[in-house]
C-alpha cells in the first residue's frame, strides 16, 4: 500500500495541494513535507499534522534519512537546465526504499514539445527512474490555470493594469487548477502499479477565449493577436510562449486527455471566483 507521502517543496503550489489532500484522506497514514526554508505556510501544515523538516536539499544523506519509511516520494523541484541535483534526489529515494517517485514534469507534454531546451531534461529525468527502476507517476496537465494573470507566462502577454493584450489567437491549451492536479495524484496514489504517465485538463481554451472572458469581466483590451511563432521563438523569453503558438500547449496534442477526476475547475469558474 502506497499509504506514506512525502511532498520535498511542499510548503506552497501544487506541493502544497498535495499536501492538504493527502491530510484529509484517511488512507494517507504518514504526510510529510520537505522545504528549504521555513515559512508561516509550513506552520500551519504541521497544525494539519503534517511532519514538517527544513533541510538542504544538496545534501544526498539527510534527503535519503528524511526519505526513509515512506513509500512515495513527491518531489515540486527545478527540472529545467542542470537536472543534477533532481538526478541525486532520485538516487537518495531508491536507496532509501522509496517504493514511487512523482517527477516535477507537472505542464505540457515534454515529448511532443522537444524543441523546447528546458523539456529536454525532463525526459532524462523519466529515463533515470526507469535505468535504476524505481517505479515513477507522472501527470502531465497543460498550463496551471493561475498563471492567467501572470503576464507573458503563458502565451499571453496582458497588462490588465493597462489593458493590452498581446497572444496567440486560437492556438488552444489546456488548463488545469493546481487543486485538481493534486487530486488527481492523490487519488491515484491508491491504484498505482507499475509506471504511468497520465495527461489531463480541467479545460481546454484558445489564448483569444481567455482575453475575451478576461475583457468581459474587467473591460476592453487593446489587443494583437500574432502568429509569428518562428520569430516569437527566436526571441523567446518564457518557452510557454512558443509552445502556445506552435499549438503544443495542450496536455497530449496527439490524443484524448483525461477530466481530473469529477466536476474539475474551469476557466470560466476560476475567472468567476477571481472578479467576483
Amino acid at each position: 500500500m502506497l499509504d506514506s507521502i512525502l511532498v520535498i517543496g511542499g510548503s506552497a503550489g501544487i506541493g502544497k495541494y498535495i499536501v492538504l489532500e493527502a491530510l484529509s484522506d484517511p488512507y494517507f497514514k504518514k504526510v510529510g513535507v520537505l522545504s528549504r526554508k521555513h515559512s508561516v505556510s509550513l506552520d500551519e501544515l504541521v497544525s494539519l499534522g503534517a511532519n514538517v523538516n527544513v533541510i538542504d536539499y544538496n545534501n544526498s544523506q539527510l534527503l535519503e534519512s528524511h526519505m526513509t519509511g515512506y513509500k512515495v516520494v513527491v518531489a515540486i523541484h527545478n527540472t529545467f537546465g542542470d537536472i543534477k541535483d533532481a538526478l541525486a534526489m532520485i538516487d537518495a529515494a531508491k536507496k532509501a526504499g522509496v517504493s514511487r517517485f512523482v517527477p516535477n514534469v507537472w505542464g505540457v507534454d515534454y515529448e511532443v514539445n522537444s524543441i523546447i531546451p528546458w523539456l529536454g531534461p525532463r525526459l532524462q529525468i523519466r529515463q533515470h527512474l526507469e535505468k535504476i527502476q524505481l517505479n515513477y507517476t507522472e501527470i502531465i496537465l497543460g498550463i496551471f490555470m493561475e498563471n492567467i494573470t501572470r503576464s507573458g507566462i503563458s502565451g499571453c502577454n496582458i497588462s490588465f493594469e493597462n489593458k493590452i493584450a498581446i497572444f496567440y489567437g486560437d492556438c488552444p491549451a489546456s488548463w488545469t487548477h493546481r487543486k485538481d492536479g493534486a487530486k488527481f495524484l492523490v487519488h491515484k496514489l491508491k491504484t498505482e502499479t507499475g509506471n504511468n504517465t497520465y495527461r489531463i485538463e480541467g479545460d481546454r481554451k484558445s489564448f483569444r477565449d481567455i482575453v475575451e472572458m478576461v475583457e468581459q469581466r474587467i473591460g476592453t483590451f487593446e489587443k494583437t493577436a500574432t502568429d509569428n511563432v518562428l520569430e516569437k521563438y527566436n526571441n523567446v523569453q518564457d518557452p510557454f510562449d512558443c509552445m502556445a503558438g506552435l499549438g503544443k500547449a495542450v496536455s497530449n496534442p496527439n490524443g484524448q486527455v483525461l477530466q481530473p477526476l469529477s466536476s474539475p475547475i474551469t476557466v470560466e469558474s476560476w475567472l468567476n471566483d477571481l472578479y467576483e
